[in-house]
């Protein structure tokens, strides 16, 4: 029987540079702690504390930006056959709906020649900006059909005071896709309101 890892979140360095350098949430950040040396801090939500990541905690930047031998050679050990690769959270949920619809392109490319590269060991779900609804369908046709992505991965919180529940100001009637597959979605951190 095969063993197939299905929430195994990745993230490109490019995306990872462009979150250090955000000013407004979601952002990362790398501060000196005296006690503890270099930390990153995760500001995902202006109403939550950050998440602080001390050095040395596995599953952090470098772990989640090995998409090669690295990540192969950790599921060999677990004994995992396939792993179903997302971009891990903060997704492109919580961006403007354009800047998010641009960064949902450039990570689904990126998980796009990587599972080409090892297709008997990767499969990945696209990551969408379902702030924008027509470009998300559009990404969601465009993952499946020419980047060859099994589904999506959509986190439940994409913003300031927006949700999958709660009112979120933008379009609530998405351009109906002709793709017919997975959409997975992720609760993200609780919701004070």
């Amino acid at each position: 029987m095969r063993r197939i890892a299905i929430e195994e979140h990745f993230a490109t360095e490019e995306y990872l540079t462009y979150l250090y350098t955000r000013k407004d949430y979601p952002r990362w950040e790398v501060v000196e702690d005296k006690n503890h040396g270099r930390i990153e801090k995760k500001w995902v939500d202006p109403l939550l504390p950050p998440t602080v990541v001390y050095p040395g905690r596995p599953g952090q930047p470098g772990r989640l930006t090995d998409m090669g031998e690295g990540r192969l050679r950790e599921m060999d050990k677990a004994g995992i056959d396939m792993a179903v690769l997302s971009l891990g959270h903060p997704g492109v949920e919580a961006f403007d709906p354009s800047e998010g619809t641009t960064w949902a392109k450039k990570t689904n490319d990126e998980l796009a020649r990587v599972v080409k590269r090892h297709p008997t060991r990767f499969a990945g779900l696209a990551a969408l900006a379902p702030q924008d609804s027509r470009g998300a369908a559009d990404e969601l046709k465009r993952a499946m059909t020419e980047l060859g992505l099994k589904g999506a991965l959509i986190n439940s919180t994409f913003g300031e005071n927006t949700s999958m529940t709660g009112n979120s100001g933008y379009s609530s009637k998405p351009r109906k896709s002709s793709v017919r597959r997975s959409i997975s979605t992720r609760s993200g951190h609780p919701r004070i309101c």
